[in-house]
């Protein structure tokens, strides 16, 4: 039983089989998003039972920021730590505690965004409380997930108001195109039409959108882009990322001007994702991120349930 640095290929491998992958887990997106990915394996025997990457920055320093990128964090096989029930528990706990004895060599920080379906962190509390030196600071996050099942029962779902505008959008001297797009205009766009708060004033928040713009269908990534037929101007964007039927949403923005102008551009941006990706054959969408009050209540007006995720930030060098 030892923790240590797997190949790509091995990831890869990991990554196709395992139950806790993602979209924005998988090597082959994580290697063109970041500027290099350690990938570290529990290794049980000659097998491996749970693999965790740590994404870096131009320096090798453990990302911090993950901007546009969600649950990137241990990813168990698929048969663990499913039964029996007596020993997963310990077995997980054992399991965490060799990668974090692990990474105390090896980094002074890292951080890590769970997967929805890895809700068990007692682990990271318990070293908190015992005589271990690092420290783990567990953040509870919100996405907001909708099944993709019958498009009539969805419609039923949506907040009265979203089904009304749905019906009442105006789309006049609108052009819908799929998987098309200019990097460069996406990217005026957004930072056109995306109100940046201060903490969010990061070159590289852009550097990563750059990166997640110039993926294509082979790494999951699509798009939606409305422009004026006119001038071929881009009104709206969502930029989405799809693994084994989840479609993930990477970016979904509308222009100020349709956003004043009651077009309800949105609602019916949000409806054609829905309906495009259902009519493909995806079982569940995940709007990525509800932890405001007003971005929550607009994603769960288009009746996604509410999912929480941890964010943990593990300190290797704190003073207890």
């Amino acid at each position: 039983m030892s923790v240590k640095k797997i190949t790509i290929s091995e990831a890869k491998i990991f990554h196709s089989a395992s139950r806790h992958a993602t979209f924005f887990s998988d090597p082959k997106v994580l290697e063109k998003i970041f500027d290099s990915v350690d990938w570290w394996g529990y290794f049980q025997g000659k097998e491996i039972a749970c693999i965790w990457p740590i994404p870096l920055d131009e320096r090798g320093s453990p990302i911090e920021d993950y901007f546009f990128t969600y649950y990137v964090g241990p990813m168990w096989a698929h048969e663990w730590p499913e039964f029996p029930a007596h020993k997963s528990s310990i077995f997980s706990n054992q399991v965490y505690a060799a990668f974090l004895n692990n990474f105390n060599q090896n980094y002074s920080r890292i951080t890590s965004l769970f997967p929805t379906e890895l809700t068990d962190i007692r682990p990271f509390i318990w070293r908190n409380q015992d005589y271990h030196v690092e420290h783990h600071e567990v953040e509870i996050k919100y996405t907001a997930k909708l099944d993709l099942s019958d498009m009539e029962l969805i419609l039923k779902n949506f907040r009265q108001v979203r089904r009304w505008e749905v019906k009442n959008s105006n789309l006049s001297g609108l052009n819908f195109a799929y998987d098309d797009f200019d990097i460069a205009d996406i990217l005026s766009f957004y930072q056109e039409n995306t109100p940046l708060t201060h903490s969010k004033q990061s070159p590289r928040l852009y550097l990563m959108l750059s990166r997640y713009l110039a993926l294509d269908k082979s790494y999951g990534v699509r798009s939606i882009r409305a422009y004026v037929s006119s001038t071929g101007q881009t009104v709206g964007f969502v930029l989405l990322g799809i693994h084994k039927g989840t479609v993930n949403i990477i970016v979904n923005n509308t222009s100020k001007s349709y956003k004043d102008n009651k077009s309800y551009l949105s609602t019916y941006l949000m409806y054609l994702v829905i309906k495009k990706f259902l009519d493909e054959g995806n079982k569940s969408l995940d709007f990525n991120g509800a932890n405001g009050p007003r971005l929550a209540d607009s994603k769960h007006s288009f009746g996604a349930r509410s999912v929480f995720y941890f964010k943990i930030t593990s300190n290797f060098k704190a003073d207890k």
